[in-house]
């Protein structure tokens, strides 16, 4: 995994891309995301979110984002969004950006190679992108075009958070360990 290809596409048109520096506040923007939808008592600011990013990636991990080919009937995106066939692709204003080939960034997935695995910290699926299949289309292209094939691939996910854990089993992972804490009584935490 240590040197991945600047672009790779799926045969459903589903691709990914290295993140840049530009991709930082929508990485931020995302992971403020995910923390809020799993849950997590993390309560960093987008600013912050972006700093802790930036230094991920000057590091030990690598960004991808997931792009989805925008076409003029895509029902996702609202009409005055939808992009006429032949014309020049512009930024959305949403969560799903448009990049410069005229697809839409529906996701991303944080990673790090190390000896014995893969660690994928965080995996998102834009939110009004969700149930259509992006993220098992997204962990498959993972696993075809970056992951070593003979290389086991951890992630984690909260244990509240049922959906995240309904659809890591459903995309073939399994219970391997129970991670527990103590924290300080006066630590909020959720049920």
């Amino acid at each position: 995994m240590a040197s991945l290809p600047d672009a790779r596409a799926s045969a459903d048109g589903l691709t990914f891309r290295v993140a840049a520096a530009a991709d930082l506040p929508q990485l931020a923007s995302w992971n403020k995301q995910l923390i809020e939808d799993e849950g997590h008592d993390n309560t960093m600011s987008l600013e912050d979110l972006v700093a802790r990013m930036r230094t991920w990636l000057a590091t030990e991990y690598q960004a991808l984002i997931f792009d989805e080919p925008a076409t003029s009937a895509d029902p996702a995106l609202p009409k005055s969004q939808w992009i006429p066939a032949g014309a020049c692709p512009r930024m959305l204003e949403s969560g799903a950006g448009m990049t410069a080939a005229g697809s839409a960034s529906v996701a991303y997935a944080l990673l790090r190679d190390t000896p014995e695995w893969v660690h994928l910290r965080q995996f998102f699926v834009s939110r009004d992108r969700r149930r259509r299949g992006i993220g098992a289309r997204a962990v498959a292209l993972l696993r075809d075009s970056v992951i070593p094939p003979d290389k086991p691939v951890i992630v984690e996910a909260m244990a509240w958070n049922h959906r995240a854990l309904s659809f890591w089993r459903a995309v073939g992972f399994a219970d391997r360990y129970v991670g527990l804490e103590s924290r300080p009584a006066a630590s909020v935490r959720r049920p």
